[in-house]
């Protein structure tokens, strides 16, 4: 398995793009942060001690004379005001996940107990996400593409490009909804926003620590201001040197192998639903009767839930879901109870006008012009190193539809990493099975960032800091409170 990973990481090596560096902006501010509780935050409510202001940013770093925006922050004030070093800002991926609406279900949870004792935890959410001037798509739109229009794994020629035109219609809308900010959501103007940030805290160098495509605002903070950073973690590395089919092969490689994994575990486990028989199989079993003809859902509630469930449903609630290994229980209880006809698990909610915001985020980060031809021959390839037999989505597998008609020029392309001479150590960190971000990832920006530290934990699951803490949780609240990272070369196992 091993050598597969490392053979994966050959191929792709050969497509790193030439790097094009942007210039850094000034985003000096006069600001004081006026911190009140959240009442007035649409997202909540959130709890009495949170608090939250507003950050003003030009709509246009590029020109900071255009027109101002207010970015909503939201913190959880350090639980020990004598130990207190500063400000953890916390960044989540997606991408399109919003870190502060995500804040009151850890608070005080174990990956974050520590911290919390020495950092005020703050939120800043990306344009575009949760409080921040979320994307806008039309439901009904969505809605008729999920339900027949557009299929994430087209079979033929005729799909593939209806699926195109889709998703250039459904962009064209969203443009149109959200209006200019729609322009401004690619991770180099996330980096930008949180120096305004770093900047209106006043407390010196940046603690940061970015899970999966937070990791991309992460790395082009690093690459724009170098020397303001105290300490940062990036955890669940994406890789954004390489083209998006081959970050899309990669992640499909991870992907099988991590769900060999959780079919080993389920068959053989006491605890799963699914121990003592096929687990794959009755997975299999179950897509290609779903992909025939979508499964009814029992006691739906139509005003929330999509009243069946289809194959590419199933693959994707099973993307999310089994991607923590904490959650794997509840998927193999999935499995098995819609093998008996109740599919309650696997139902999907039925779109509302801002719940996916993923294609807009991800279409300025990159873009591709894959052909018809050249998606079947990656699909092969990715088939060929896989150990797994389940047609599993992956979230870059659906990007290669979403962007090749995206109505705006990708704003931030993939590039080696420019990063050099930071004021810290940056500490990357990765499961060896991880789903979403292979390990090969973060080898490879690694090697493209002097100085910086790879901690492996040996295991499943995408990100190790949340919520489990364990190893790689206790090495990475150390590294944010001494500012030391851990030996380069380790390796953790929880």
């Amino acid at each position: 398995m091993l050598s597969a990973i490392l053979l994966s990481a050959t191929v792709l090596a050969v497509s790193i793009i030439d790097p094009a560096r942007a210039t850094p902006i000034s985003t000096s501010t006069n600001q004081t942060l006026a911190w009140t509780n959240c009442t007035s935050v649409p997202d909540g409510p959130y709890p009495q001690h949170f608090r939250c202001a507003k950050l003003e940013v030009p709509l246009y770093y590029e020109n900071p004379a255009s027109d101002k925006i207010k970015l909503t922050l939201v913190k959880i004030p350090a639980t020990n005001t004598a130990k207190r070093i500063g400000t953890w800002i916390f960044q989540e991926g997606g991408p399109g996940t919003s870190t502060a609406h995500d804040l009151p279900s850890i608070d005080g949870t174990e990956g974050f107990r520590e911290l919390q004792t020495y950092f005020d935890v703050l939120a800043v959410d990306p344009r575009g996400v949760g409080v921040n001037f979320p994307v806008c798509f039309s439901p009904e739109l969505l809605t008729s593409g999920a339900r027949g229009k557009f299929r994430n794994y087209p079979k033929t020629e005729g799909e593939w490009k209806a699926t195109l035109e889709y998703w250039g219609e459904v962009g064209e809308d969203c443009l149109n909804r959200t209006g200019p900010i729609f322009h401004t959501l690619s991770s180099a103007t996330a980096a930008r926003d949180l120096e305004s940030a770093r900047v209106a805290l006043g407390e010196g160098g940046i603690n940061y620590y970015g899970l999966s495509w937070g990791i991309q605002r992460g790395q082009m903070y690093a690459q724009y201001y170098p020397k303001n950073i105290r300490t940062m973690v990036l955890d669940g590395v994406v890789d954004h040197s390489i083209q998006m089919a081959d970050f899309s092969a990669a992640q499909q490689i991870g992907h099988g192998f991590s769900a060999a994994n959780f079919f080993n575990w389920a068959s053989t486990n006491s605890s799963s639903a699914l121990y003592g028989q096929d687990a794959a199989k009755i997975m299999d079993d179950l897509v290609a009767k779903a992909d025939q003809t979508p499964i009814p859902v029992p006691n739906v509630n139509t005003t929330t839930t999509f009243p069946n469930v289809t194959g590419e449903d199933i693959r994707q609630a099973f993307l999310d879901g089994f991607w923590h290994e904490y959650n794997w229980p509840a998927v193999a209880t999935w499995i098995a109870e819609s093998a008996q006809g109740n599919v309650t698990g696997f139902a999907m909610p039925v779109f509302t006008e801002t719940s996916l915001n993923s294609p807009a985020i991800a279409c300025s980060d990159w873009l591709t012009n894959e052909t018809y031809a050249q998606f079947p021959d990656r699909e092969r390839m990715a088939a060929s190193f896989s150990s797994g037999n389940f047609e599993g989505g992956t979230g870059m597998r659906a990007w290669a539809t979403y962007c090749s008609k995206w109505p705006i020029p990708v704003v931030n392309p993939p590039a080696r990493s420019e990063i050099a001479n930071t004021s810290a150590p940056i500490l990357l960190v990765n499961a060896l099975w991880d789903p979403a971000t292979p390990y090969d990832f973060a080898v490879n920006i690694q090697r493209q960032i002097p100085g910086s530290v790879l901690l492996t934990r040996k295991g499943n699951g995408h990100g190790s800091l949340f919520p489990w803490g364990g190893e790689a949780g206790d090495a990475m609240s150390q590294y944010f409170v001494s500012g030391k990272p851990p030996p380069a070369g380790t390796v953790v196992y929880s």
